[in-house]
């Protein structure tokens, strides 16, 4: 009975190491990457993983400025998955459960990109290439 108990308790204790390792991965990646792709990364490439996960926080900022400074600013849409383009004009957001990758926008490598949200004073600011990879580098206490 001894052993019995024994052998239980390893495999209990086991079994919780074993639970600590699998990843919780942000739900909102499945918008635009398939299980797959994600199951892929997260044997083969974890660091892109991570790279996807801190865009989707961090990777933009939802600001709001004056109507009249957003005349020029082109206005944001949804990206349309099947055909991979533009779909349909935004006319808001949920800034407490955004998810970048509902949308269609570009990243430029030097400057921010900025989108007009139809109908309201806000716009999404997509940070440069360049600023997103220093803020993650920054997160993960890499040098520059």
């Amino acid at each position: 009975m001894k052993i019995f108990i024994s052998v239980f308790f390893s495999l209990c204790v086991l079994s919780g190491l074993m639970a600590q390792d699998i990843r919780q991965v942000d739900s909102r990646l499945l918008t635009r990457f398939s299980e797959t792709q994600i199951q892929q990364w997260e044997q083969n490439d974890p660091n892109r993983l991570d790279l996807y996960e801190f865009e989707v926080d961090n990777g933009y900022d939802i600001r709001s400025m004056p109507l009249e400074k957003l005349e020029n600013v082109p206005e944001l849409y949804y990206l349309d998955y099947e055909s991979k383009s533009k779909g349909e004009k935004v006319q808001s957001v949920d800034e407490q459960n955004f998810n970048l990758y509902l949308y269609n926008y570009k990243r430029d490598m030097e400057h921010n990109n900025h989108y007009r949200i139809a109908g309201t004073n806000k716009v999404l600011v997509i940070y440069s290439n360049k600023k997103f990879v220093d803020m993650f580098n920054e997160s993960r206490n890499y040098e520059k």
